[in-house]
């Protein structure tokens, strides 16, 4: 499991919000409303299976959420309950452990951003 935190402006949460509801594998969706004070916005967060972390990545980041905020991934050492159990069986089947890849790359500012990068254990 992975947990997930995007710092966003108001306007963005709801559609953020909707996203993490929506995507399978998904699970303790939560909203920290007016808590970030630079860039000024609200937090949400998520725990997310690693199968589904790819497809989450691509629509959060087709909302918006990286050009008007940040996402930020984590990866968590253990993660229980009913709904983290239910978020893994109801994530992506993939035959190994879901690789995350993300390269460096240059934006358009200049400067050099990291992109998630996660790999399978052992």
């Amino acid at each position: 499991m992975l947990h997930i935190r995007v710092v966003c402006p108001p306007t963005l949460t709801p559609t953020v919000l909707d996203i993490l509801r929506g995507q399978p594998g998904v699970t303790n969706v939560a909203r920290h409303t007016a808590v970030v004070v630079e860039p000024a916005g609200d937090i949400v967060t998520a725990d997310v299976a690693r199968e589904a972390t790819s497809q989450l990545l691509d629509s959060l980041r087709t909302a918006g959420a990286e050009e008007r905020g940040s996402i930020v991934l984590l990866e968590l050492d253990t993660a229980l309950g009913r709904s983290v159990e239910s978020a893994l069986l109801a994530s992506p089947r993939v035959e190994d452990d879901a690789i995350i890849h993300q390269r460096h790359h240059r934006s358009r500012c200049g400067r050099y951003r990291h992109r998630a990068r996660h790999g399978s254990h052992p």
